[in-house]
Protein backbone atom coordinates (compact mmCIF):
# COMPACT_ATOMS: atom_id res chain seq x y z
CA UNK A 1 0.00 0.00 0.00
CA UNK A 2 2.93 2.73 0.37
CA UNK A 3 4.65 1.59 -2.32
CA UNK A 4 1.25 2.89 -4.44
CA UNK A 5 1.11 5.93 -2.61
CA UNK A 6 4.80 6.59 -3.35
CA UNK A 7 4.22 5.89 -6.71
CA UNK A 8 1.15 8.28 -7.21
CA UNK A 9 2.59 10.65 -5.12
CA UNK A 10 6.02 10.49 -7.19
CA UNK A 11 3.64 9.78 -10.59
CA UNK A 12 1.91 13.64 -9.57
CA UNK A 13 5.16 15.13 -8.81
CA UNK A 14 6.64 14.39 -12.20
CA UNK A 15 3.17 15.44 -14.19
CA UNK A 16 3.78 18.77 -12.07
CA UNK A 17 7.29 19.11 -13.33
CA UNK A 18 6.29 18.50 -16.80
CA UNK A 19 2.86 20.54 -16.85
CA UNK A 20 5.38 23.68 -14.73
CA UNK A 21 7.83 23.79 -17.82
CA UNK A 22 6.13 23.20 -20.55
CA UNK A 23 5.09 26.69 -21.63
CA UNK A 24 8.24 27.48 -20.67
CA UNK A 25 10.25 24.73 -23.02
CA UNK A 26 6.92 25.99 -25.34
CA UNK A 27 8.83 29.56 -25.52
CA UNK A 28 12.37 28.74 -26.45
CA UNK A 29 11.67 26.71 -29.41
CA UNK A 30 8.69 28.78 -31.00
CA UNK A 31 9.02 30.97 -33.32
CA UNK A 32 6.53 34.31 -33.45
CA UNK A 33 6.59 35.74 -37.27
CA UNK A 34 4.83 39.20 -37.60
CA UNK A 35 4.27 40.62 -41.02
CA UNK A 36 3.09 44.12 -42.44
CA UNK A 37 2.40 44.75 -46.06
CA UNK A 38 3.09 48.68 -46.83
CA UNK A 39 1.96 49.40 -50.37
CA UNK A 40 3.30 52.00 -52.62
CA UNK A 41 0.79 52.46 -55.83
CA UNK A 42 3.10 55.23 -57.34
CA UNK A 43 5.82 52.50 -58.43
CA UNK A 44 3.19 49.38 -57.39
CA UNK A 45 5.55 47.84 -55.30
CA UNK A 46 4.74 46.47 -51.81
CA UNK A 47 7.68 46.60 -48.57
CA UNK A 48 7.47 44.14 -45.98
CA UNK A 49 8.31 44.83 -42.73
CA UNK A 50 8.94 41.36 -40.61
CA UNK A 51 9.80 40.51 -37.30
CA UNK A 52 10.84 36.62 -35.76
CA UNK A 53 11.09 36.48 -32.82
CA UNK A 54 12.23 32.95 -30.99
CA UNK A 55 13.26 31.98 -27.65
CA UNK A 56 14.05 33.95 -25.12
CA UNK A 57 16.04 36.76 -26.72
CA UNK A 58 15.96 36.44 -30.16
CA UNK A 59 14.61 39.44 -31.78
CA UNK A 60 14.97 40.37 -35.51
CA UNK A 61 13.45 42.73 -37.52
CA UNK A 62 13.77 43.37 -41.46
CA UNK A 63 12.58 45.47 -43.97
CA UNK A 64 11.77 43.16 -47.01
CA UNK A 65 10.61 43.13 -50.63
CA UNK A 66 9.06 39.36 -49.87
CA UNK A 67 6.77 38.37 -47.46
CA UNK A 68 6.94 34.52 -47.62
CA UNK A 69 11.10 34.27 -46.95
CA UNK A 70 12.91 33.87 -43.70
CA UNK A 71 15.07 36.79 -42.42
CA UNK A 72 18.06 34.76 -42.75
CA UNK A 73 17.88 33.90 -46.03
CA UNK A 74 16.88 36.97 -47.55
CA UNK A 75 19.17 39.12 -45.26
CA UNK A 76 21.41 40.25 -47.91
CA UNK A 77 18.53 41.84 -49.41
CA UNK A 78 16.97 43.38 -46.98
CA UNK A 79 17.65 46.31 -44.05
CA UNK A 80 17.85 43.91 -40.95
CA UNK A 81 17.46 45.40 -37.36
CA UNK A 82 19.49 43.14 -35.20
CA UNK A 83 18.47 44.78 -32.27
CA UNK A 84 14.89 43.45 -33.38
CA UNK A 85 13.23 46.53 -31.65
CA UNK A 86 10.16 48.99 -32.58
CA UNK A 87 10.21 50.58 -35.54
CA UNK A 88 8.19 53.70 -36.35
CA UNK A 89 7.23 54.38 -39.97
CA UNK A 90 5.52 56.62 -42.02
CA UNK A 91 4.59 56.64 -45.87
CA UNK A 92 4.95 59.12 -48.07
CA UNK A 93 4.10 58.73 -52.09
CA UNK A 94 7.62 56.68 -53.30
CA UNK A 95 9.30 57.40 -49.92
CA UNK A 96 9.00 54.66 -46.31
CA UNK A 97 10.15 56.63 -43.44
CA UNK A 98 11.78 54.58 -40.40
CA UNK A 99 12.67 56.03 -37.21
CA UNK A 100 14.56 53.61 -35.21
CA UNK A 101 17.41 54.08 -32.42
CA UNK A 102 20.21 51.53 -34.62
CA UNK A 103 20.03 52.21 -38.55
CA UNK A 104 20.42 49.30 -40.32
CA UNK A 105 22.61 48.73 -43.62
CA UNK A 106 20.81 49.27 -47.13
CA UNK A 107 21.83 46.01 -49.28
CA UNK A 108 23.14 46.57 -52.76
CA UNK A 109 21.08 43.58 -53.55
CA UNK A 110 17.53 45.54 -52.02
CA UNK A 111 15.67 45.66 -55.63
CA UNK A 112 13.14 48.08 -54.57
CA UNK A 113 12.06 51.65 -56.50
CA UNK A 114 10.74 52.86 -52.98
CA UNK A 115 13.37 55.02 -51.12
CA UNK A 116 13.78 54.08 -47.97
CA UNK A 117 15.19 57.24 -45.33
CA UNK A 118 16.07 55.72 -41.73
CA UNK A 119 15.85 58.66 -38.94
CA UNK A 120 18.08 57.78 -36.01
CA UNK A 121 16.85 58.73 -33.13
CA UNK A 122 17.20 58.50 -29.36
CA UNK A 123 15.84 56.36 -26.43
CA UNK A 124 14.61 59.46 -24.79
CA UNK A 125 12.39 60.12 -27.98
CA UNK A 126 11.72 56.55 -28.84
CA UNK A 127 10.05 56.85 -25.27
CA UNK A 128 8.15 59.74 -26.71
CA UNK A 129 6.99 58.13 -30.25
CA UNK A 130 5.88 55.01 -28.19
CA UNK A 131 3.78 56.87 -26.36
CA UNK A 132 1.95 59.35 -28.70
CA UNK A 133 3.00 57.49 -31.91
CA UNK A 134 -0.33 57.52 -33.73
CA UNK A 135 -1.32 61.09 -32.19
CA UNK A 136 2.24 62.40 -34.88
CA UNK A 137 1.06 60.31 -37.59
CA UNK A 138 3.22 57.22 -37.37
CA UNK A 139 2.78 53.65 -37.54
CA UNK A 140 4.27 51.39 -35.00
CA UNK A 141 5.63 47.73 -35.55
CA UNK A 142 5.91 45.30 -34.62
CA UNK A 143 2.45 45.89 -32.61
CA UNK A 144 2.74 43.64 -30.13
Amino acid sequence: MIKKIILLVVSIGVIGVIAYFFPFVWTLYSTNVEIQEINFPKHNEKLYLRNEKRGLNYEVTAIMTSSNKKIREWKHRSLVYVNGGTLFYKTSEDTLFVYTMVKAEIPKALASNVIIKQIEISNLKFIDMNKEYDKIGLHKFPTN
